[in-house]
């Protein structure tokens, strides 16, 4: 007994300073590590901050050229689709586009043979050189924005092509508008960018060709980035940051991002030394003081090592060979501490003990002998037929448990295919946890599958499918247990761990339930997303004992796949969700810029007759308004064989915009016996269709044109305010053009209340 207490206070001295020890290194460790990732978390900031200024500016650069364009296309094809539009009207658009984008160097119109039909330049006018190719008229046609590679070697700056289709009158390809983009300022702009003091930004196409980058050296011939860092830009921009020698040839940090609207990436790089530096300097402190830590936990081991420890190794030691009869053995503690007092007493008693079993020894000997034959034999046969019981039973385990392990197996697989069938084909959740009850039932033969999810507030398991009749009932009033209650579904949705019951009679955490009456055995697995629990598996079995550990292992599996067609289920609904709240802002978009243009234009209702076109106000014939109001195309004719008052023949086609009624274009017969014919019903849906797209078209190139000649307004009254040197003359010169661009009579200009205030007025300035 007490060389076993020694052993186990030995053990437990050495694991409480190894323990404490441990907790102190593991403490720098993670102290360490916190650091790292830290630091990691702030230069990957940087660099995707860096990176989104970059692309920010060249999407919005791009987005506005691009729409620009689309917008003369349309005006070129409303052009074409009126009256035969003149080379000077063509030109004079071109122009226009070319003032409001100083970034267009040129603007060519070419028709899908390669001829050139109108071309102008900021600089030279118009050349009217064709295009020997067309690379981009594959692109444009079918309704698309071509952006073109990056070209320096025709004007030794960066130039990219735009290009977008022109249609005819019925809405036909009829040429493209292609327009070379002067990239100077935002390429200069972009990869003028740093992060830290030597990170720096370069741009590449989808191919890795590197298009920008501030050593120009590098941009002569094959630049690619494969050949230069062997990594793609594709791969760069991936989540999270890359490790790798960049072009600097210096290990850094990279991370990148694809532009919206061009296949290129911006890709941001910056030394590991300068965007580690920091952790690097907290990691020196740190190994320090692991070390020290280190040095302080060997001599605290050394010392428990051979003055607590080794002493009382030798005490046991020693006290196991006293125990085992050998009593010839010594104790070997030199010591003066209590250690070597307790070794000596433990030998003075084994000179004892020996002394005393010699005397007693010679009497037990003899008869020993005797019994000692006896007990052997019957100790040999014993132990044999026990091996041989043992080894009987042990056979017949195995194989039962391997036939139930290839049933259990075997209903797990067929269970898991139609579960992983019906997660494919079923997208209601109620549907498809249905029909999983149904698949376990069927498979496990269980009396009661039941499918249990938390509600939103977190409280209450909620049953939503369940097989048995006893289920249909308590789904029929809603059945729900409380999150943490005493039923085994609520210990499982509250712990997140399986839960067996096998005699619910006498389980403590079972809660009896008549409308399960002949339930003996329960089984409930979490249903959990990462480390979430979102219900639970709850199936039940008219036998007692009837689950094992296996069956968790199985339903658990079961559950882990339900867990993932819940979730698929919610996503997809989400996603519907999410497409109907968009496709309702942008009717609503629409709905109040129309609405908006109507109060700007109010008197936009015509009426044709035989004598020509009058405006009508807002008057609608009972076709008009229904169509105004149903969305839909209303016909009606005045053939009728009823003795009712004939009717008008009229053809009422609403007009759309992405889906909201923004006009109608009716048709009235006033005389003859009229019936309209399928041709004429779809001619006049076309033409509503096509009408609809085309005020779309007019409204957003009027506005276009509203903006760019403010902003042509504004920019004029800039130039002359900032040509005059005085502040008197800058003023007069401000409040006059105001006043002349505004029509107002008069117009003021005030500075400095305090002095307004000193001289009664006298320093504001009148037009």
């Amino acid at each position: 007994m007490f060389s076993r207490h020694t052993s186990a206070l030995s053990r437990r001295l050495v694991r409480w300073v190894a323990l404490l020890s441990l907790i102190a290194i593991a403490g720098l460790i993670v102290a360490v590590i916190v650091g790292l990732l830290g630091t990691l978390q702030t230069v990957q900031r940087k660099l995707d901050d860096t990176a989104t200024t970059a692309v920010r500016a060249f999407d919005q650069f791009l987005g506005g050229i691009e729409s620009d364009l689309l917008a003369t296309s349309d005006a070129l094809s409303l052009s074409a689709g009126g009256t035969q539009a003149t080379s000077d009207d063509v030109s004079k658009l071109l122009r226009h586009t070319l003032d409001r984008q100083f970034a267009i160097f040129e603007l060519t119109l070419v028709n899908p043979q390669g001829q050139v039909l109108a071309q102008r330049r900021r600089v030279g006018g118009e050349t009217g050189a064709a295009p020997t190719e067309q690379p981009w008229l594959a692109v444009v046609e079918s309704d698309q924005v071509y952006v073109g590679p990056v070209d320096s070697e025709e004007f030794g700056v960066p130039f990219t092509d735009l290009a977008v289709r022109v249609t005819d009158e019925d809405g036909n390809f009829a040429a493209t508008l292609l327009a070379r983009v002067d990239l100077t300022t935002l390429w200069n702009t972009t990869i003028g960018l740093h992060v830290g003091k030597t990170g720096y930004v370069y741009v590449t196409d989808e191919t890795g060709q590197l298009l920008a980058y501030r050593d120009l050296k590098l941009l002569q011939g094959d630049s690619r980035l494969e050949n230069l860092i062997s990594n793609t830009p594709q791969a760069i921009a991936q989540p999270g940051l890359d490790i790798y020698f960049g072009l600097g040839d210096q290990l850094v940090v990279a991370s990148g991002v694809q532009l919206d609207v061009a296949p290129w990436f911006v890709i941001i790089e910056q030394p590991v030394g300068e965007a580690l530096g920091a952790f690097l300097m907290q990691s020196m402190v740190f190994l320090a003081a692991l070390t020290i830590v280190g040095v302080l936990v060997y001599n605290i081991l050394r010392f428990t090592r051979y003055q607590i420890v080794s002493p009382l190794r030798l005490l046991h030691e020693g006290v196991d060979v006293f125990s085992q009869g050998n009593l010839e053995s010594r104790i070997d503690i030199q010591t003066k501490d209590e250690f070597g007092t307790l070794a000596t007493a433990f030998n003075a008693m084994a000179t004892r003990l020996r002394e005393t079993i010699d005397s007693l020894e010679e009497r037990v000997a003899e008869r020993t002998a005797d019994l000692e034959a006896t007990t052997s034999d019957l100790t040999a046969r014993s132990t044999e037929l026990e091996a041989a019981n043992q080894r009987q039973a042990e056979i017949n385990r195995q194989l039962e448990e391997a036939v139930r392990h290839s049933q259990r197996r075997a209903a797990l697989l067929q269970a898991s295919a139609q579960v992983s069938r019906a997660i494919a084909q079923i997208r209601d959740q109620d549907q498809l946890l249905l029909q999983v009850t149904q698949l376990i039932s069927q498979h496990f033969d269980y009396y009661h599958t039941g499918v249990f999810l938390i509600d939103e507030a977190g409280r209450n398991a909620v049953l939503h499918a369940a097989n048995s009749e006893g289920g249909q009932r308590m789904l029929a009033r809603q059945h729900k247990l409380g999150v943490g209650s005493e039923s085994i579904v609520g210990y499982v949705a509250a712990a997140g761990r399986p839960r067996i019951a096998l005699d619910v009679g006498l389980d403590a955490i079972y809660f009896d339930n008549p409308d399960m009456p002949d339930t003996r055995s329960e089984m409930a697995v979490p249903l959990r997303i990462g480390d979430k629990i979102i219900g639970a598996l709850d199936v039940q079995s008219t036998r007692e004992a009837a689950f094992v550990e296996e069956d968790v292992t199985t339903l658990t599996a079961l559950a882990d796949q339900i867990t993932i067609a819940i979730e698929n289920a919610r996503l997809f609904q989400q996603t519907q969700a999410t497409l109907e709240e968009a496709k309702h802002m942008q009717r609503r978009y629409v709905q109040q810029e129309w609405s908006k243009f109507s109060r700007e234009q109010p008197d936009l209702t015509y009426e044709y007759t035989l004598t020509g076109f009058t405006p009508t106000g807002d008057v609608r014939s009972p076709e008009a308004q229904e169509a105004w109001l149903t969305g839909e195309l209303i016909v009606t004719d005045n053939a009728s064989a009823s003795p009712a008052p004939p009717r008008r023949a009229a053809l009422a086609a609403p007009i759309k915009v992405r889906g909201e009624i923004i006009g109608v274009l009716d048709l009235q017969e006033i005389e003859g016996d009229s019936i309209w014919n399928d041709d004429q019903i779809a001619l006049v849906q076309s033409v509503a269709d096509q009408l609809g797209q085309a005020l779309e078209s007019a409204r957003l190139f009027e506005e276009t044109q509203r903006r760019a000649r403010r902003e042509a307004l504004t920019r004029q009254i800039t130039d002359r305010v900032r040509s005059k040197t005085e502040v008197d003359a800058m003023l007069q010169t401000a409040v006059r053009e105001l006043a002349q661009a505004l029509g107002a009579p008069r117009a003021f200009v005030r500075l400095a209340p305090e002095a307004l205030a000193a001289d009664d007025g006298q320093s504001a300035l009148e037009d």
